[in-house]
């Protein structure tokens, strides 16, 4: 009895079908593996973002209305504020019990790198210990102040702080009312290869223990 083979047109036929079964296959897995990654970064970028805010306002919750200067509305854009924390966190106070003021902390945005990529950047810079407050000092003087810096965010792309303060000269600042909490809210984006954006805006309100 005679066999019957395939012919060389049904088996180019079912490579082409096979071959079309595995694009859409590969498609799939890949468009799956990159939404996986586009997760996993935007939740990667929303804790880094929270807990750079929560970290932010432990530390500006230690500050005193007379010793938080906000930049935010200048091409510095951050925050300084005095702190009675060393660099190794420890508070300290005189013979008599009032806080000493121990440290300089700056919260700013500084784009690096290229392309530019805007940094949440915290530096710290140490002064003799003092019940009285320091001088207000700007953004590019706390830079040049011997400290220690880290990153603690990234693709931040705005620091809008309080409204209701004016920014720019330290001695034309607005004065803060002690009663009154001050508003700090942070903007990142984040954008894929793709170029699809995912932006996140996270606020906080700091309010003076001292």
């Amino acid at each position: 009895m005679k066999q019957k083979g395939t012919t060389l047109v049904e088996q180019l036929v079912t490579c082409a079908l096979l071959t079309v079964f595995l694009l859409m296959v590969y498609y799939t897995f890949s468009t799956l593996v990159k939404h996986v990654k586009r997760l996993e970064a935007q939740t990667d970028l929303q804790r880094e973002t929270l807990q750079a805010i929560a970290w932010f306002n432990r530390e500006a919750g230690d500050a005193t209305a007379g010793g938080f200067w906000d930049y935010t509305n200048t091409p510095d854009e951050g925050i300084i504020f005095i702190s009675p924390r060393d660099a190794n966190q420890q508070v300290s106070f005189d013979a008599v019990g009032r806080l000493l003021w121990s440290s300089y902390v700056g919260y700013y945005r500084e784009d690096r790198g290229a392309p530019p990529r805007g940094f949440l950047i915290r530096r710290q810079c140490p002064i003799a210990p003092d019940w009285n407050l320091p001088a207000p000092i700007d953004i590019p003087t706390l830079k040049s102040m011997p400290g220690t810096e880290r990153v603690i965010g990234h693709d931040v792309v705005r620091i809008e702080g309080d409204p209701d303060n004016e920014g720019g000269d330290p001695l034309d600042l607005k004065p803060l009312d002690l009663h009154q909490p001050q508003q700090l809210t942070l903007f990142t984006r984040l954008t894929d290869d793709s170029s699809r954006s995912y932006g996140l805006k996270i606020s906080t309100s700091i309010f003076f223990r001292n």
